[in-house]
């Protein structure tokens, strides 16, 4: 992957964060079937969505600390 790939979409309000900047409010599409999955509880998929934005920000505070130490572009 290369250190300037941003994961996630154009959207706002993105699952995985969003860098700034312009940006669409029509929801995130990252994880559209997260509605779908009937075998998961309401509860289950509040988790799976809260680890998702943890690795998101574990992944942004990672990238930083890249950039800070030179081998981020």
């Amino acid at each position: 992957m290369d250190t300037n790939e941003y994961l996630g979409c154009s959207d706002g309000g993105c699952i995985f964060g969003h860098r700034g900047g312009m940006h669409t409010n029509g929801g995130c599409h990252c994880v559209p079937s997260l509605s779908t999955f009937h075998t998961m509880t309401a509860d289950e998929r509040i988790e799976l969505r809260n680890k998702i934005k943890k690795l998101a920000l574990q992944n942004k505070a990672l990238r930083e600390e890249l950039a800070s130490l030179g081998g981020g572009r």
